[in-house]
């Protein structure tokens, strides 16, 4: 018989006696408390069970007790397992967890970040960023975040900033920082740019209508810099631009002025529109009319030479005649009008008239060699009609007979009595026909010598015969 004497087993034992259980330690595990509790210690079984070695057999190891102390900045878990094999022989070993969450802040929600406090297009110049004091932002940003339920500070590392009054970026670097642990950071832009177009500050001009002005007097309308001095912008200078072209005529023309108004950034006002219309409404410049008076139809000729007539815009002029008599077909005395029209190039016209006034004025007059008028006899029965009268025309050269009755007088100067002699007088008056106020008068004297002593016949018989 051969006999084994099996001795009784003994409890599990480490296999290095320099490798046991805390050979299974972590320390400084940067997780939070609650997420250190996620851990399941069970999962060291096995590696804990291959730090023993048993007398017979397998050695197994099982999780007993589970313990947490600290909080989420520093906390350690303390992990008791039993290690024993077949016959229940068992150690007990502990593992032990240690860390703390050491990182920074944590935003309180996930959705609102620093970028709920970025601003896009803000309608301000260049300068205004420049001024801006992004301190003033750092408790929103410190709002945004907590650490572990306690407040945070927010710090302002960075400004960078960059652009012109067109467009700008400003990015703002914050440091957010626990009273312990990391600190984290976040960004908060802001952008923008002049967006305002120039203002008006002044008074417009106005255009007009129905202008009386020739072409070439079109009004220029106000010059850039009139209308640059009625706009004022808010980051830079204004830029006028002027457009526009008269167009037509003497006799009809317009124009409109265009004024495109923008400032540095292209920023537009609302355009200035500004329109003039007109004609020339001044007939050509006649000089004063002329009257002349004549005392014959036949000396009115038509004038021989034109007035100087100016048209207004200086266009060529033409001009037509018509003649009017007053009363019509007149023979004596009347008037005789010569109307010259003038008319410009857009229609209008002015009369130039030349009178003539056909009036006698000038009262008829002897032509011809002398007639005598004065003649001398003895007796009064001597004083016969005139043998010879004058020749007698009106001032247009017509003969004119003598005007009945012919004043005859006869006067003796003694008393009246031609014995002492006297004179007969034949008046003859020629009247104008055409204007019988005025007249000629032609006197035919006779001059009757004094009556002599009876004389005889014959010298030769006398009354002693």
């Amino acid at each position: 018989v051969f006999m084994y004497t099996v001795l009784p087993q003994t409890g599990p034992e480490l296999i290095d006696q320099l490798a046991g259980c805390n050979t299974l330690n972590q320390d400084g595990i940067q997780i939070s408390l609650a997420d250190a509790q996620l851990f399941n210690p069970a999962s060291l079984e096995a590696s804990v069970a291959a730090l023993y070695i048993a007398s017979c057999g397998d050695v197994d190891a099982n999780l007993i007790n589970t313990t947490y102390t600290g909080n989420d900045l520093s906390w350690t878990g303390i992990y008791t397992y039993k290690i024993f094999d077949r016959c229940d022989n068992f150690q007990i070993c502990q593992i032990m967890y240690s860390g703390g969450f050491v990182g920074g802040p944590t935003l309180i929600d996930p959705l609102e970040d620093c970028s709920s406090l970025s601003q896009q297009n803000i309608n301000q110049c260049f300068a205004y960023v420049e001024a801006f004091d992004a301190t003033t932002l750092e408790s929103d940003v410190a709002s945004l975040y907590t650490y572990f339920g306690e407040p945070v500070t927010a710090s302002l590392v960075d400004s960078d900033i960059s652009g012109d009054d067109c467009n700008w970026l400003a990015i703002y670097t914050f440091d957010i920082k626990g009273e312990v642990g990391e600190s984290v950071s976040c960004q908060v832009f802001y952008t923008g740019g002049d967006t305002e177009a120039p203002v008006l500050v002044g008074t417009l001009s106005q255009g007009a209508t129905g202008m009386n002005l020739c072409f070439t007097d079109i009004p220029a309308g106000p010059g850039v810099d009139e209308i640059k001095a009625l706009f004022t912008d808010n980051c830079g200078e204004v830029t006028v631009v002027k457009s526009g072209t008269p167009t037509g005529d003497n006799c009809n023309w317009s124009v409109t002025y265009l004024y495109n108004i923008t400032d540095e950034c292209g920023n537009a006002a609302d355009p200035i529109i500004i329109t003039y219309s007109g004609s020339n409404q001044t007939p050509p410049i006649v000089p004063e009319a002329v009257n002349v008076t004549v005392n014959c139809k036949s000396q009115v000729i038509e004038p021989v030479v034109l007035p100087v007539v100016t048209a207004a815009c200086g266009d060529t002029l033409t001009y037509s005649l018509s003649v009017q008599e007053i009363p019509p077909a007149f023979t004596c005395e009347g008037n005789i009008i010569y109307t010259y029209r003038f008319t410009d190039e857009c229609g209008l016209y002015s009369d130039w008239t030349y009178t003539y006034t056909v009036e006698r004025t000038t009262p008829p007059h002897q032509v011809g060699g002398p007639v005598p008028a004065t003649r001398t006899v003895a007796c009064l029965e001597d004083a016969v009609w005139p043998e010879q009268l004058p020749v007698v025309v009106d001032a247009c050269g017509n003969i004119l007979d003598y005007t009945p009755p012919v004043n005859i007088t006869t006067m003796g100067y003694s008393h009246g009595v031609m014995c002492n002699g006297g004179y007969k007088r034949y008046t003859f008056k020629y009247k104008d026909p055409c204007n019988p106020a005025i007249e000629m008068s032609w006197v035919f004297r006779y001059e009757i010598l004094p009556t002599t002593a009876p004389v005889l016949k014959d010298e030769l018989v006398s009354c002693s015969n």
